[in-house]
């Protein structure tokens, strides 16, 4: 069997794991690069999350009523299938051009603390490896169903991006992130869209009127919610699919043309062979650390979702950062003092937070000042009042920054755009200066909500928490406020890896 001895290993081409590898072999470090898909050159970001789902959001966002819906979607599928390619091909490059990076194609199990096999086929290579870095993410989760793995209509949130023919009717089980995003989506492709949820309350994480005004906004699309319930079984017809929905004491079959199942999504470890390594995992499947991202076995980290982390992109960013410092400087970053993480709610317009939301804040030991205004109503936001429309103006929220001495204050922000994600790799930072200065200035934008005469508004939120005197209360954890990590059916299943 063919031997390859390297500095170091990483198993999975994500955000971290690509990052860290392009950032160590071009320090001198012998590399490995492990990929079980070719598919999946770059992580699941660019290639079925982050990317190819917001290109598929904004071509739904600009069809008009007129246009035919299979061909506007068969259209839509091409181009986002055409950008994918090319940053695939990109990613794919940025690792080959090291001289000291090899990539390898294959699936690879531990064999000990420090050794892997892979296998591609009939062929088998040990890698042996001072460090390693486990990077494998997560993918869609399955519930357990009636009928569900036998039905030729049910989807996940990577098969229905190539659904074909494309559904009149959709059925979305599950009301998180995921499932709120292509129920927005395919409502302006044209489908008539059920979203089923099991909680009472949409969003529940979030603040009432934020839920209320993202429900409304969908309702506006013509997505129907059917809350407190349960898909108990799926049954495949002639021509359709039938959704038995138990709520309310009574089950209701909803027929559609397809289903997609959004809830939640679980870690990529049974088949690493962890054991062999010594590697612990929780109950749930995700790779056991540290706030250094270490795990069990001396030399063994794990990055990005597989640690059971928030599943942001910015998140695996960090990830890598703090792994990287280990291995280059003096190791002082940590998960520990992680602060302001964004996330977002890619709906037409967009839905963004950062920091604490009021429910959060206010149990926290601290006074909650809460603002709100009418984007349509802020001079320096011109474009709602150039395009006639008062939504959001796309993520060119400004704030003005109140800097105080004491550095306590909470900042929170939704806005209608897509800078959240950048934003987070630059503010999402513990210990950088953008981080310093975002904390100081508590914004928070709030998406569409309606307004007097069904008109849409936009109304800006501003947060200021402190912390009232005699207080105990210690710093507040914003890692585990604003992304648990226990996984729950309507956790974020975003960008992993």
């Amino acid at each position: 069997m063919e031997q390859l001895e390297v500095d170091v290993l990483v198993i999975g081409w994500g955000k971290a794991g690509k990052t860290l590898a392009g950032a160590l072999g071009r320090e001198g470090r012998t590399v490995a690069m492990v990929e079980r898909s070719a598919d999946m050159y770059g992580g699941t970001c660019i290639n079925v999350a982050c990317v190819p789902t917001k290109d598929l959001v904004h071509s739904a966002a600009e069809r008009r009523p007129e246009d035919n819906a299979q061909q506007w979607f068969t259209q839509a599928v091409a181009g986002r299938d055409a950008l994918i390619d090319k940053l695939r091909a990109r990613n794919h490059l940025m690792l080959a051009e090291i001289d000291t990076v090899t990539l390898v194609d294959g699936v690879a199990r531990f064999v000990g603390p420090h050794e892997v096999e892979v296998a591609a086929g009939p062929d088998r290579l040990r890698i042996h490896a001072e460090s390693i870095v486990i990077n494998t993410g997560t993918v869609p989760a399955t519930p357990d169903i009636d009928g569900l793995a036998t039905s030729a209509r049910v989807y996940d949130s990577t098969s229905i991006q190539h659904v074909d023919p494309f559904p009149r009717r959709l059925v979305i089980v599950g009301g998180g992130y995921v499932g709120l995003e292509f129920a927005g989506m395919f409502a302006k492709f044209g489908s008539s869209v059920t979203v089923v949820d099991h909680h009472a309350e949409l969003m529940p994480r979030e603040d009432r009127d934020v839920a209320d005004a993202v429900r409304a906004l969908l309702q506006a699309s013509g997505v129907e919610f059917i809350m407190d319930s349960a898909a108990e079984r799926i049954t495949d017809t002639d021509e359709s699919v039938v959704v038995g929905v138990r709520a309310a004491g009574s089950t209701r079959d909803v027929t559609a043309d397809a289903v997609l199942i959004a809830t939640g999504r679980r870690p990529v470890t049974a088949d690493l062979g962890l054991d062999a390594a010594g590697v612990v995992v929780d109950d749930r499947g995700y790779i056991t650390v540290d706030d250094r991202l270490r795990t069990s076995v001396p030399g063994v980290y794990a990055v990005g979702d597989v640690n059971g982390g928030p599943q942001f992109t910015p998140v695996s960013l960090d990830d890598y950062r703090i792994v990287l410092d280990q291995f280059l400087d003096s190791g002082w970053r940590s998960t520990a003092d992680r602060v302001a993480v964004p996330s977002t709610v890619f709906l037409t317009p967009p839905l963004a937070r950062v920091g604490l939301n009021e429910t959060q804040a206010r149990p926290s030991g601290r006074d909650v000042l809460v603002a709100v205004k009418n984007v349509a109503d802020i001079a320096a936001m011109p474009r709602p009042k150039i395009l006639g429309d008062a939504r959001p103006d796309q993520g060119r929220r400004g704030s003005r920054h109140r800097p105080r001495a004491r550095r306590d204050g909470v900042q929170r922000r939704r806005a209608g755009g897509h800078q959240s994600h950048r934003a987070g790799d630059a503010g999402g930072r513990h210990g950088e200066h953008a981080a310093r200065r975002h904390l100081d200035a508590p914004v928070e934008h709030r998406g569409a909500e309606r307004g007097a005469g069904g008109a849409r508004v936009h109304r800006s939120r501003r947060v200021i928490a402190r912390r009232r005197r005699g207080s105990t209360a210690g710093p507040v954890d914003i890692r585990r406020a604003e992304g648990p990590t226990a996984r729950s059916p309507d956790a974020r299943p975003a960008p992993y890896r």
